[in-house]
């Protein structure tokens, strides 16, 4: 089963993800993007207006995390030293 973390924007559709994908664990983040226990080992994000910071601060709290989906066009919003693996 994969993990993969929702920004406090989209958490409002996990229940219809689950539904689409029942072999894949969504895991709501808070505004301040900290990653609860149960996303800890998430290794995908779907981000979608989350800040800089709270970006820094979900990547800092999921070191599995492999993908970030963001739902912009630009990526600039992504760039911050975290995510050069």
């Amino acid at each position: 089963m994969f993990t993969v973390l929702l920004s406090a924007h989209v958490a409002e559709a996990q229940a219809r993800l689950s539904a689409a994908f029942p072999d894949t664990r969504f895991v709501p983040l808070p505004n301040g993007g900290e990653v609860p226990p149960e996303g800890m080992d998430a290794v995908a994000l779907f981000r979608c207006a989350m800040s800089k910071p709270q970006l820094q601060t979900t990547i800092g709290g999921a070191p599995a995390l492999r993908w970030i989906h963001s739902c912009t066009a630009g990526f600039d919003q992504l760039l911050v030293p975290e995510t050069w693996w």
